[in-house]
């Protein structure tokens, strides 16, 4: 996020929330075109922070929130994005599961299978 060390002790209650509730947040303004970083490259006393500030991204209520960071977006439209980010978090989490119990073998040629067409042609080889 991009949020200073002092930004996050100046603002309370700011590490009151689960991992989960500012990632959630966080992919949900990057994506919706709402968050600005701040410049990296930026130099003297007074810097500037992303936006939307971090007190408004950690208020409890979704409404809130919305209200705040991200006027033209439905509280549809953020339950809607909530469920899309779980659903691709747990293909995530099984897609490591499933490849922890596979041999060396058995990986490479699902890894072929799911990414066909990217080795230019060619089958990588498999070494038995």
């Amino acid at each position: 996020m991009n949020v200073s060390l002092h930004r996050i002790s100046k603002t309370p209650d700011s590490l009151q929330s689960s991992l989960d509730f500012y990632h959630t947040r966080y992919e949900f303004l990057l994506r919706s075109g709402f968050y600005r970083h701040p410049d990296a490259n930026q130099q003297g006393m007074k810097l500037v922070e992303a936006e939307p500030e971090l007190t408004k991204i950690i208020l409890k209520s979704d409404s809130e929130f919305l209200e705040k960071c991200s006027p033209n977006i439905t509280l549809e439209e953020l339950n809607a994005f909530k469920s899309i980010l779980y659903i691709d978090q747990e293909e995530k989490s099984k897609d490591l599961t499933d490849t922890d119990m596979l041999t060396d073998v058995e990986f490479i040629r699902k890894e072929d299978d799911r990414f066909s067409g990217t080795y230019k042609g060619k089958k990588r080889s498999l070494k038995k």
